[in-house]
This record gives structure tokens, C-alpha cells and sequence, in this order.
């Protein structure tokens, strides 16, 4: 039993030390990507077997919410990893819909994924 939970507390220490480097990591240097709100809705959403990694989700969640001009979107700040991961599956997610005839949320995530790669090259991360 103590083995155990020596393991589950190493653990949790490694993940919070992770997400303590990517945190500053952000903070020195983050990528800001702007996203359609209704590909943030579909990147927040129950997978479908397929889904963002937890650093992702929790940097859409926390960022703020904009309006203008009549679009909802969102200002995300992330680590080159965060973005090529959003990149990744955003990428997957518009084919995923536009094969399924949802071509709002499809052209959302394909213009998520143009977004985000267009940040990754002006940062020199891709």
C-alpha cells in the first residue's frame, strides 16, 4: 500500500513539475492563436475517438472569450507542443466533418488548423 502511494504521489509530482514548465514556458514565450468559437466548443467535446491532449483543453478553457464583427473566438496562449497538438487534431477534426456532412464545424477547425499553423511559422516552430 505505501508502495502505491509513494507511485501515485511521483506521479502527481511529475505531472504538476510538467505542467509547471509548460506554465513558464507560456509565460516567456507563448504562441497566442486566435480560434473560431465553434471549434473550441468541438475541441471541448467528449472525443470521438480522437482528442486533444489535457494541456490543450485546459488552454482553450481558460482563454478569454472575444466577439467581434459577429464571430465568437477565443485568444489562446500555448506552447509550441500545445499548438502542434491543437494543429494535429484540429487537422483530423475537419476531415471527421466534412465527411460527415457538418461543414460549419468543419470549415471551423480547418480554419483553426490554418490558424495555428500560420503561428507555429511566424514562431519558427515549424
Amino acid at each position: 500500500m505505501a508502495a502505491s502511494l509513494n507511485l501515485a504521489r511521483g506521479l502527481l509530482l511529475s505531472k504538476l513539475t510538467w505542467h509547471m514548465a509548460e506554465f513558464a514556458m507560456v509565460a516567456a514565450n507563448p504562441l497566442i492563436v486566435d480560434i473560431e468559437e465553434v471549434a473550441c466548443r468541438v475541441g471541448l467535446e467528449p472525443g470521438r475517438g480522437f482528442s486533444l491532449a489535457q494541456a490543450a483543453r485546459d488552454a482553450i478553457e481558460s482563454a478569454p472569450r472575444k466577439h467581434t464583427a459577429g464571430t465568437r473566438w477565443r485568444s489562446i496562449p500555448c506552447t509550441p507542443a500545445s499548438a502542434r497538438n491543437m494543429l494535429d487534431y484540429f487537422n483530423h477534426a475537419a476531415s471527421h466533418f466534412q465527411l460527415q456532412g457538418e461543414y460549419e464545424k468543419s470549415r471551423a477547425c480547418a480554419q483553426a488548423g490554418e490558424s495555428i499553423r500560420r503561428a507555429l511559422r511566424l514562431a519558427n516552430h515549424m
